[in-house]
């Protein structure tokens, strides 16, 4: 844990007003119908300004598609997760699902919009049949991303700035957000000329 008290308001369940009938699962299938997006996804920023990808699904939140019971829970710490690291980098979601969907959760779960930017099913790339998150083509400096998810494949363009996080669904007891808080914050404290070397050294 990094401090921060317990799940509080993260154990809440919602039901969003204009849900479409979603299907988000961790590894989703590319879609070549959806129209390209120019590049890069993202306006220049600051020089030096450290960004910070985040999944959606699995990773903050998890979806139950229960026909009219339709509802996703949050994941335990995100909260604090979202609003502590926001201090310290510039966060973007970056979601293989459809932009409707994310926008119903995101609008419900960054009330305080602490998330710079969102990236959704048609920023993806293509890799093999299924899809990946490239970070080259959101326009930020490598040596100042990471990208958090829960399907190493998504991240497998860019594997030295990913960090995998297990895959949530409703475990309440949960605090893989939390333990990655003083990671993330201490590589931005430490002002790492490189987040890839640092990141290979957390995995060793």
């Amino acid at each position: 844990s990094a401090g921060f008290g317990g799940s509080g308001s993260n154990s809440q369940v919602f039901n969003p007003h204009s849900a479409p009938a979603i299907n988000s699962p961790s590894h989703v299938f590319f879609d070549d119908e959806l129209p390209p997006v120019e590049e890069p996804f993202l306006p220049p920023c600051e020089p030096g300004t450290y960004t910070l990808v985040l999944d959606l699904d699995e990773t903050l939140v998890h979806y139950f598609d229960l026909g009219p019971d339709s509802h996703f829970l949050i994941r335990p710490g995100c909260s604090e997760f979202i609003e502590e690291l926001s201090k310290y980098y510039e966060l973007v979601i970056f979601t293989a699902a459809m932009q409707d969907y994310a926008d119903s959760v995101l609008d419900q779960i960054d009330k305080n919009g602490c998330i710079r930017y969102r990236l959704y099913r048609q920023h993806t790339s293509p890799y093999g049949h299924l899809i990946a998150k490239d970070l080259g083509k959101i326009g930020r400096d490598l040596s100042k991303s990471i990208i958090v998810d829960n399907v190493a494949d998504n991240f497998a363009l860019q594997p030295e700035n990913g960090i995998f996080i297990k895959t949530w669904y409703d475990d309440m007891s949960d605090t893989c957000l939390y333990d990655l808080i003083p990671l993330l914050k201490g590589l931005v404290e430490s002002q790492v000329k490189d987040v890839r070397k640092s990141l290979r050294s957390y995995r060793d």
